[in-house]
């Protein structure tokens, strides 16, 4: 059996603007929406063992990626926030729908 937590992940039931990128939404100031509704690495005595570190993995990786690069439009998009994804099991960015440059940082 499996639980298809996307789909609550993108409820408006539980988030205001579901399919937008807020990062913000989980901020200890911002709790006024529903964080128990979210559940990446499952919960209780089924938790992802590696939850710790897959979320390290992610945040080391990410401050790099920043620390080297700036994350730029490409030539098709006018602003980053033009940059789609798609949603399903797993999120990802669309095959054809995308452009944005990586720019070394001096």
């Amino acid at each position: 059996m499996y639980a298809i937590l996307s789909g609550m992940h993108r409820d408006p039931h539980y988030w205001s603007n579901p399919n937008q990128f807020n990062p913000h939404r989980f901020l200890p100031s911002a709790s006024k929406e529903s964080t128990t509704a979210y559940f990446p690495f499952g919960e209780g005595p089924h938790l992802c063992p590696g939850n710790k570190y897959a979320m390290l993995q992610m945040k080391t990786m990410m401050c790099t990626l920043l620390r080297r690069y700036r994350i730029l439009p490409g030539d098709k998009c006018r602003s980053v926030g033009d940059v789609r994804f798609e949603f399903g099991i797993t999120m990802s960015l669309l095959a054809d729908g995308n452009d944005i440059r990586l720019e070394p940082r001096v």
